[in-house]
């Protein structure tokens, strides 16, 4: 049986939202400005994500691949992946690039038939079961 999607109309609003003033966070970095401009930190955090972002497996604030590392399993189907913590801080001697490595547990990167067949040990030449639907 189909059944016919209706389209649906959505309206979008683009505003401006606020300015970045990279000369209050140079202030800021030569003490000259005590407030901390951490609107414009973000942008700047936000920029340098960017790249990884498109390379890597993104999870929080975290970026994850199986390149940064040998996965490692964890039984079950599940692997962990190697990867890195990135963010942008204001400290005493001026903005910091913090990096911490991390690790994170993934599902095998397999066709889900192949991991149903290898971990649930089921077989598709023939009929699913209603149990075996259910696991």
């Amino acid at each position: 049986m189909y059944l016919k999607k209706r389209e649906r109309e959505f309206k979008v609003t683009i505003r401006f939202a606020s300015k970045t003033d990279i000369v209050h966070l140079t202030q800021f970095l030569r003490r000259l400005q005590p407030d901390c401009p951490y609107e414009t930190i973000q942008v700047l955090d936000v920029a340098l994500r960017a790249t990884p972002a498109e390379m890597y497996t993104v999870a929080g604030r975290s970026f994850f691949s199986p390149n940064l590392g040998a996965p490692g399993p964890l039984g079950g189907g599940i692997e962990y992946w190697r990867g890195f913590y990135q963010s942008l801080r204001p400290t005493q001697m001026g903005l910091s690039l913090n990096i911490d490595v991390s690790s994170r547990a993934f599902y095998e990167p397999i066709l889900v038939t192949e991991f149903v067949s290898k971990h649930f040990k089921l077989n598709f030449s023939r009929q699913l079961s209603d149990q075996d639907r259910l696991k």
